[in-house]
């Protein structure tokens, strides 16, 4: 259905299942007059991404039956993991890395595995906090994944982020523009590329990719409003950091900490003294020094703004618990 809209148009789609009726996906667009004739490009990129989402996460829910053979078995576990990973709660993170081991010995062949393993080991570690020795580590599996499956995007993404976290940015760039020349509609690289280019000193670039991001997954996981906002930062755009960080349902002690120092960077004193109260409270003896390691960035003012709002925001440079 398309409808006027203002100055512009505006068109609703609907995909159905044929059989059912069932509306599988639904979606509106708003666009130029004269922008109509590249309108179905971007429907159909809309398409794909939500149809590929929408496949891989059915085929997550159906791991439960038992398996014909040993390579479907290593798959049920791949897709477990893959699962775990994107959930919340105690110990999911070892449960996925525990399924990714498990379809590794099935099938030592998958490189998707080997990758997902990487990324769970980083994740367990501390992210870019982690220890110099986890990183390596990740980064030797994840080398492996890419060499076992070449041709599978998601291995080079997530060896990009582990890159990224180990300070090799050069590498890291390439493996995700390699991911995106494989799989040019996949948001997740499209929004951790944007995230590492705001990182090399590019945020209004790295803007752009992840707001193409958003477009192509709009019903995306809650990392994104995470990444933006460091982007946002990057771009001193400190009002839409705070929308962004704002947007995350959970937060823990390093998220209110960049939402202080972003409130802080804005004039919001008042806000950015309750974000410290509360992150302190669920991390005591958490400090700046500690928060700045986490900020994997190729550029030192990158770190130095992130310092700079800390400090306005009133956190504590070195641990002051009992």
């Amino acid at each position: 259905v398309v409808e006027e809209d203002g100055d512009g148009l505006r068109a609703s789609v609907t995909l159905s299942e044929a059989a059912t009726n069932r509306r599988v996906w639904a979606h509106a667009f708003s666009f130029a007059a004269d922008a109509a004739l590249t309108l179905p490009a971007a429907i159909a990129r809309h398409i794909v991404t939500a149809l590929a989402s929408s496949i891989e996460s059915a085929a997550m829910r159906r791991t439960a039956g038992a398996p014909a053979t040993s390579s479907l078995a290593a798959n049920g576990h791949l897709l477990r993991g893959m699962s775990l990973l994107r959930s919340y709660g105690p110990d999911v993170n070892e449960q996925a890395r525990n399924c990714f081991l498990e379809a590794i010995h099935l099938d030592p062949a998958s490189g998707l595995a080997r990758a997902c393993l990487a990324l769970a080991e980083t994740i367990i570690g501390g992210y870019g906090s982690a220890a110099p020795v986890v990183l390596e580590r990740a980064r030797d599996i994840a080398l492996e994944a890419v060499a076992l499956a070449p041709d599978e995007a998601r291995c080079h993404r997530i060896l990009g982020l582990i890159l990224l976290y180990c300070r090799e940015f050069d590498a890291a760039e390439r493996h995700y523009t390699r991911a995106l020349e494989i799989n040019p509609y996949d948001a997740d690289t499209l929004m951790q590329k944007g995230h590492l280019l705001a990182m090399r000193g590019q945020p209004e670039a790295g803007l752009a990719l992840a707001d193409r991001a958003v477009g192509l997954n709009p019903l995306h996981p809650v990392w994104y409003h995470y990444d933006r906002a460091e982007i946002l930062f990057a771009a001193e755009r400190y009002g839409e950091a705070v929308e962004a960080l704002s947007g995350l349902p959970r937060k823990d002690a390093w998220h209110f900490a960049r939402l202080a120092a972003a409130c802080a960077m804005l004039g919001d004193r008042e806000r950015a003294a309750r974000c410290v109260e509360e992150g302190r409270r669920l991390e005591p003896a958490l400090t700046i020094t500690e928060i700045l390691r986490d900020v994997a960035s190729e550029r030192p003012d990158n770190r130095e703004r992130m310092r700079r709002g800390l400090r306005l925001a009133g956190w504590p440079e070195a641990d002051v618990s009992p």
